[in-house]
C-alpha cells in the first residue's frame, strides 16, 4: 500500500516537472526514446522506493531495539519485596536438624484450651484471646490447613512450635509458639512469641479487608524453621528463622469471639499445590 502511494506521488511529481512523458504532448517522440524515458523514470521512482523502504526499515528496527532496550532494562530494576519468599523447590534450610522421616497419625486430633466451643469438625471462638492447642501428638514438620472464618479488627490463625512450661496457654513467661495468621486491616502474618517475647517475622499487605461474611482457606507449611503461609492457595508470605523454636505442637487461636475454623486438616506431607 505504502509502495503503491510513493509511486503515485513521485510520478505527479515528475510530470509537473516536466520529466515523465504525456501522452497529450503534440511532440512526437520515437517510441524506443519513451520507452527510455519511461524505464529511466520507473528506475528513478522505484530507487526513491527503495530508498524510503530502507529508511522505513531502518526506522522500525530502532524502534525494536529501542523497545527491546526498555524491556531489557525493566528485568533488572530491582524492588524490594515486602517479604521474603521462600524456594519451593528447597522448601527447608539444609542445616535444620529437624528429622522428618517420622509420620504421626492426625485422625482423631482433638484441640483444648480456652475460649473455643467444638461442633462437629468446627471450632468456633466464644470469648476473645481464644486459644486451643493439641499437646498430645506432635506436629514438627508438614501441612496445616482449614477454612476460616475471621473480622477485619482481629488476627486469627495458626500456633506452631508451641510449647508451655506453665498452666496458663496464651502469652508470657515459659510460653512459646509461632503465630500464622490472617490479621487485622487484611495483612497476612507470621509473628513469634519466645518465652513472653513477642516479634513480628514477616507482613505482607493482601489489599484487601477481610469480611466475616466470607471463608477464607489458611494453608501453613512448615518445618522447623521455615514457615510459608497461603491464603486461598496462594503463597502470601513466607519466613526462615536462624534462632527456631524448640516446640513441636500445634494449634489455632484468635482474637474475638465468633471466629471459626472449618475443616481442620493436617499431615506431615509438605502440600504447595491443591491439597
Amino acid at each position: 500500500m505504502k509502495k503503491k502511494i510513493f509511486y503515485s506521488v513521485l510520478l505527479m511529481c515528475l510530470v509537473s516537472c516536466g520529466k515523465a512523458p504525456v501522452e497529450s504532448s503534440s511532440e512526437q517522440i520515437p517510441n524506443s526514446e519513451k520507452e527510455s524515458v519511461v524505464d529511466s523514470d520507473v528506475s528513478s521512482v522505484e530507487s526513491s522506493i527503495e530508498i524510503i523502504e530502507s529508511s522505513e526499515v531502518q526506522d522500525s528496527s530502532e524502534i525494536q531495539e529501542s523497545s527491546s532496550i526498555e524491556e531489557s532494562s525493566s528485568e533488572y530494576v530491582f524492588v524490594e519485596p515486602e517479604f521474603s519468599i521462600i524456594d519451593l523447590d528447597e522448601p527447608y534450610d539444609e542445616n535444620s536438624n529437624i528429622d522428618d522421616s517420622t509420620k504421626y497419625d492426625y485422625t482423631d486430633y482433638e484441640l483444648a484450651g480456652r475460649m473455643f466451643n467444638k461442633d462437629g469438625n468446627v471450632y468456633t471462638s466464644t470469648g476473645s484471646n481464644a486459644l486451643f492447642v493439641n499437646t498430645t501428638t506432635p506436629f514438627p514438620y508438614g501441612t496445616i490447613s482449614a477454612d476460616v472464618k475471621s473480622t477485619n479488627s482481629v488476627d486469627t490463625g495458626f500456633i506452631l512450635g508451641y510449647s508451655n512450661t506453665t498452666s496458663d496457654l496464651w502469652e508470657g513467661q515459659g510460653i512459646s509458639y509461632y503465630f500464622v495468621f490472617l490479621g487485622q486491616g487484611g495483612v497476612a502474618y507470621i509473628g513469634k512469641t519466645d518465652n513472653g517475647n513477642w516479634e513480628a517475622l514477616a507482613t505482607k499487605n493482601l489489599g484487601y479487608t477481610i469480611d466475616s461474611n466470607k471463608t477464607y482457606n489458611l494453608k501453613v507449611v512448615y518445618k522447623s524453621n521455615d514457615i510459608l503461609l497461603f491464603v486461598n492457595g496462594e503463597l502470601e508470605v513466607s519466613y526462615r528463622d536462624v534462632k527456631p523454636l524448640t516446640g513441636v505442637y500445634a494449634g489455632i487461636r484468635t482474637g474475638a469471639s465468633g471466629c471459626s475454623f472449618t475443616n481442620l486438616t493436617l499431615t506431615n506431607e509438605y502440600v504447595y499445590g491443591e491439597d
